[in-house]
């Protein structure tokens, strides 16, 4: 089995590298793609490309009037990725 995180970075346009940096402190990972590898002042050791991805989620369908019944697919794939 394959860990997969997800880690979403805002405000890089205006001073995010510390939100950035902050978060590489308590994260440790063998293996990492970055959406956005570009930076100021850094030597890039990478390549921009296309990264593919098939995710399924599965879940079980209710009706509208007892949800409770069901399983939300969504809820569920984050759950076994968390």
């Amino acid at each position: 089995d394959l860990q997969f995180g997800v880690m979403i970075t805002a405000d890089e346009e205006i001073g995010g590298a510390n939100g950035a940096r902050q978060a590489l402190k308590e994260i440790k990972a063998e293996f990492c793609i970055a959406l956005d590898g570009g930076g100021l002042n850094k030597i890039v050791i990478k390549e921009k490309g296309i990264v593919k991805l098939k995710l399924i989620a599965r879940g079980k369908t209710a009706h509208g009037a007892r949800p409770w019944l069901g399983e939300n697919a969504i809820e569920n794939l984050i759950n076994d990725y968390q």
